[in-house]
């Protein structure tokens, strides 16, 4: 017996098959690469008022009293973010600042699980404005790999239950 005449291949597994699946790795693979070269340089000026008008509806929605969880939620990580890059040095005097605005958020959070709107109180708003320049401030001086690690530092310790957002409110130290 002969057996099969098919000569065997060199086993070779596929890549993605989903062209749009296969294009994300690439791209990811891309952009890493390009925020590794210019770890230290800074957002452009289209880039910085992108992130500030994003953080700036969301404080406009809970200064009017119509926010959202996803408005907290920003909020909060636009706060997390400024705390990451005080610890990194950039505004490091500032940390008591971002420590208030948390205790803000939290008041907001507290105020929503009563039943009232989600918004801040007179003094939780001034700090939470005043981390909103800060946050501005940061994100002209520090480089983009900066703000991607300090992003990343934030979600790795949300995941591990370390910073402030709605679902972690009863964390907030007094």
């Amino acid at each position: 017996m002969a057996g099969n005449s098919r000569p065997k291949k060199k086993y070779r597994p596929k890549v993605a098959r989903n062209p749009i699946a296969a294009f994300r790795v690439l791209n990811r693979s891309h952009v890493d690469a390009c925020v590794l070269r210019d770890y230290d340089v800074a957002l452009d000026e289209g880039q910085q008022r992108d992130i500030s008008i994003g953080y700036g509806i969301a404080i406009d929605r809970m200064s009017k009293g119509v926010g959202s969880q996803d408005d907290l939620g920003t909020v909060a990580f636009m706060c997390n973010v400024a705390l990451v890059l005080c610890e990194r040095d950039f505004g490091e005097q500032y940390f008591d600042e971002v420590k208030l605005a948390q205790h803000a958020l939290w008041r907001a959070d507290q105020r929503h699980k009563a039943g009232k709107s989600l918004a801040f109180d007179a003094v939780g708003l001034q700090a939470i404005r005043r981390v909103y320049a800060l946050h501005t401030a940061q994100i002209e001086a520090a480089g983009q790999g900066h703000l991607l690690a300090a992003g990343q530092e934030v979600n790795r310790r949300r995941l591990a239950g370390e910073m402030f957002l709605p679902e972690h409110a009863s964390q907030i130290a007094a």
